[in-house]
């Protein structure tokens, strides 16, 4: 069932990325097999029947959560961080060990869908320059 931007609450946005520059290039060469993997070895306990996890192009993905508030939606980040740092993700015959940071923004405080979605997007910004392997949630501007 498509969402539409009235019914969506919350948004993360992760960035998938291996401890080596070199991985990191064969994991995002591979990313259109590795993202539905991913979402596969994530337990079902983590989601709602009714959240999305959506590519958006090129190896960038979020997860729309209509049916999640602020701080559901932070946790659920925290809780795919951890779960992903326990992958080791099939690339080619190798398989890779990986981090992933979240961007996390929700309503309120961010007030449209579109304000929704670059409000995650410069969350996940801010993680990956503290260093990856993180969350940050958006603020309101």
């Amino acid at each position: 069932m498509p969402i539409s931007s009235g019914q969506l609450r919350a948004v993360l946005k992760p960035d998938i990325r291996s401890t080596t520059a070199e991985l990191t290039a064969r994991l995002s060469a591979a990313v259109q097999e590795i993202v539905p993997w991913f979402w596969e070895q994530m337990p079902d306990s983590y989601f709602e029947d009714i959240d999305q996890a959506a590519r958006l192009g090129g190896e960038e993905f979020a997860v729309l959560l209509p049916e999640t508030d602020a701080a559901g939606a932070e946790s659920l980040a925290e809780s795919l961080r951890a779960a992903t740092s326990r992958l080791s993700i099939p690339v080619g015959a190798n398989s890779v060990r990986v981090t992933a940071s979240f961007g996390v923004s929700a309503f309120p405080p961010i007030q449209s869908a579109d304000d929704l979605m670059t409000s995650a997007d410069l969350a996940l910004y801010s993680a990956k320059r503290r260093g990856k392997d993180c969350v940050v949630t958006a603020e309101a501007a």
